[in-house]
């Protein structure tokens, strides 16, 4: 049986050195053909993630958010019954023009056979937005979005 709250922990603590090394503890528990969901719904959600993918793309995110100053800090880890993982989570930093940003986060980890099935991220829209725009001027996401919707 997988040990949730100690896979919480160990994501916890490396959000806590780095975003790249907290996307790096996830992505390491990450299943083929995992789903990713948003609320609100973002462009692509839904589609089977290729794992071998996975990283790249986690690493561009990484190097963009670390170009907007920002920090995830897991604030809350629970277990929810024998297959879901809930992180409650702030995301801190300072967008391009200087403003300061601090925003709470929910990611809701769910496993099947040790590995993540499925996340569902759930945040304000006025995040999603907020860091949506602040990443384009660093160049991620405006491409990657409308392809991801096509």
């Amino acid at each position: 049986m997988t040990d949730l709250l100690e896979i919480g922990h160990a994501i916890r603590d490396a959000y806590a050195s780095s975003v790249p090394e907290g996307h790096a503890a996830w992505m390491g528990y990450a299943g083929d053909g995992m789903r990713v969901y948003h609320v609100p719904e973002l462009p692509g959600d839904g589609h089977p993630i290729d794992v071998s993918q996975l990283g790249g793309a986690a690493d561009a995110e990484s190097d963009a958010l670390a170009k907007i100053d920002t920090r995830i800090t897991v604030d809350t880890v629970r277990a929810i019954g024998d297959d879901m993982l809930a992180l409650e989570t702030t995301f801190t930093g300072t967008l391009p023009d200087g403003t300061p940003f601090r925003y709470p986060n929910v990611l809701l980890y769910t496993f099947r056979d040790g590995k993540i099935a499925q996340l569902v991220e759930v945040a304000s829209a006025d995040m999603w937005s907020t860091l949506r725009a602040a990443l384009e001027t660093v160049g991620f996401g405006a491409g990657r979005d409308a392809a991801q919707a096509g």
